[in-house]
Formats: C-alpha cells, structure tokens, sequence
C-alpha cells in the first residue's frame, strides 16, 4: 500500500476514559476513541502496569476491586488499521480501607434519663433556695 494514499489512515486514535462505579467487589470503567476515522476500534486495558489485556471491542468493562491502595488503570485504542494509542488513558484511584465496624451497642454514649433529672432536680431546689431567702 502506498502510505500517501488518501484512503490510508496513519493517525492513531486518542482514548479517552473515566470511572464509573465501584463498591467493595467490583468496579466499572468505560472508554471511548477519538479519532479521524469512525472505527471500528479495539481496546487493551491493564491495572498497575501489569501485562495488557488482549485487544476486545466492548466500550464498558466490569472488574474486581483491587485491594486497598492507589491504582493506575490504562486502557488504549486501536483503530482498523493497526494504528494504537502511544499515550493511553489513565485513571488513577484509590481503594480505601474498609471501615472498622463498631460493636456493641454504643447506648453508654448516650446520656441517661436519670443523671438528667438529677441535674434537673438540683437546678429546681437551687432555685428553691433563693426564693426562701
């Protein structure tokens, strides 16, 4: 093929990428290309600069959320002729630690009826006093 030819696409895609949802057991990301062409275009994804993925159509992708830390996720376009992303896109996230669960019932936090009466008592016969002087 002749590489001047008009019909010959040279420029790669640009992808573009965001996060969607996550909870405690999966999150979902999606992605899309930008390019001089209207595709078809074939996507590789990998977390924390292990090995990419093998090249697939879909746009949307579900996966297990990584263990508590920060994570890089990269995905990059390619497009019919061959033409792959030098740059991909990058999402970075943090999975946090869960929560501390409490025990018990936390009803010591909380203020009694009684020690609030007796308080109440007290400013009752304070003022008592005063008005009987």
């Amino acid at each position: 093929f002749d590489e001047d030819h008009p019909d010959v696409d040279t420029e790669a895609p640009n992808t573009i990428a965001r996060f969607i949802a996550g909870d405690r057991e999966q999150m979902r990301f999606a992605w899309a290309a930008d390019d001089d062409s209207a595709g078809p275009f074939a996507y590789s994804y990998r977390i924390d600069s292990e090995s990419w993925s093998g090249w697939i159509a879909e746009e949307e992708l579900t996966l297990s959320t990584p263990e508590p830390g920060n994570h890089v996720f990269e995905v990059r376009a390619r497009d019919a002729w061959l033409n792959t992303d030098a740059s991909p896109a990058i999402v970075v996230f943090q999975v946090s630690e869960p929560a501390a669960e409490k025990k018990g019932c936390a009803c010591a936090s909380q203020s009694s009826a009684p020690s609030g009466a007796l308080a109440w008592l007290g400013l009752g016969m304070l003022g008592w006093l005063r008005r009987r002087r």
